[in-house]
């Protein structure tokens, strides 16, 4: 309890300002110590649902491949503590993430790790319960500072998936028409830029954007420049670094004999999530030999199954937007039984896609500064 006086005179100029930095630093201080929140927007309505975000994961716990979270956390803490920096150039202060990459590559728990670190509260906002642009505006002015407002599977957010390139692009163009009545979402493009970068997104400050999808290829290259989506974060299949990552974590376990045949399948290009990965190593922890086994047998039934073939020349890509060499396609189904082939199905994840030939969300050297696991 402490008593605050000054002259009266100087009560207009000085209390506002006071009270208002006391009441910041007091919000943040709350956040910091608090449990985060998550809040979800209700569906065809323009509130915000509160739930209790007791996510664990952290910088720590997630297995990110290289130096991929101290880039992270460095570009987080540079955003912290830039607020004069943002004003003195005329610029809101905010952030935007794209997360992309395979399903199963932890981008949801990348996320949390973010919050975490960050001590924000979280917005997940479902565009498929969003009737209009009043609906969309009306939920961000809802949102508070020190938040992340996150839009996960945005490929997906308005339509199922297609194999189809030019059926993909057909109902992209139906969803973001600019005319309402056209839309079957009922909000347009345009709603949705100001809802990244327009006057909308200074109503609130300090405020992270997260998109991510699982195929970057289908996303508008209006939603993907600089200033919307600052970074473009690529999350991808294991790497050895990130498997003894998740071995360290899940089995207790630095070094193991198997290791140099391990490393030597990662390295020509196996294709295993880390959620697959993270999942044997959590049913067979306590016998980290046998969960070290298990992954080496799966990995070599992945490498049997498989065959490669080069990426096609003419494929550019920005800079530090990584590629692998090479890209798989499925030879044959694995000789497996009943109970092995769902756990194979959801486990594996071999890529049928050929890499886009110049594709305009491939950007130039110019383009958004990009994060990517080799």
């Amino acid at each position: 309890m402490f008593c605050l006086k000054m002259l009266k005179s100087d009560k207009p100029r000085l209390l506002h300002s006071y009270l208002s930095h006391v009441s910041t630093v007091a919000r943040g201080i709350r956040q910091h110590n608090n449990l985060r929140t998550l809040y979800l927007n209700s569906r065809h309505g323009s509130h915000w649902t509160p739930v209790a975000f007791n996510h664990p994961s952290t910088f720590d716990t997630i297995a990110l491949d290289g130096d991929l979270a101290d880039r992270i956390q460095a570009d987080l803490k540079a955003f912290s503590d830039s607020e004069a920096y943002y004003h003195s150039i005329g610029r809101a202060w905010k952030r935007g993430y794209l997360l992309y990459g395979p399903p199963g590559t932890g981008k949801s728990s990348l996320i949390a790790a973010i919050a975490n670190y960050m001590h924000y509260d979280i917005y997940d906002l479902e565009l498929t319960s969003v009737s209009n642009n009043s609906s969309l505006q009306s939920l961000l002015m809802r949102t508070r500072p020190r938040s992340i407002i996150v839009i996960e599977d945005i490929d997906c957010s308005m339509s199922t998936r297609f194999s189809d390139r030019q059926q993909v692009e057909e109902q992209q163009l139906a969803v973001f028409e600019e005319a309402p009545q056209s839309s079957s979402c009922g909000f347009t493009l345009s709603g949705l830029l100001n809802f990244t970068d327009g006057l909308l997104s200074c109503f609130g400050e300090e405020r992270i954007f997260i998109f991510t999808t699982n195929h970057k290829e289908r996303l508008d290259s209006a939603l993907l420049r600089c200033g919307r989506m600052d970074l473009h974060i690529h999350l991808s299949y294991c790497t050895f670094s990130v498997m003894k990552k998740l071995a360290r974590n899940y089995l207790g376990i630095m070094d193991h004999d198997l290791y140099g045949e391990l490393e030597e399948l990662l390295k020509a290009g196996v294709e295993i999530t880390p959620a697959s990965a993270a999942e044997t190593f959590l049913s067979m922890r306590k016998d980290p030999d046998e969960a070290i086994r298990q992954i080496l047998t799966r990995v070599k039934a992945v490498n049997a199954s498989v065959s490669v073939d080069e990426v096609p020349p003419d494929v550019r890509t920005g800079k530090g937007d990584l590629l692998p060499k090479k890209v798989r396609k499925r030879k044959r189904e694995l000789p497996v039984d009943a109970s092995e082939k769902q756990h194979l199905d959801d486990s594996y994840a071999v890529s049928g896609a050929t890499a886009p030939r110049h594709s305009k969300l491939s950007t130039s050297r110019n383009g958004p500064k990009k994060l990517a696991i080799s």
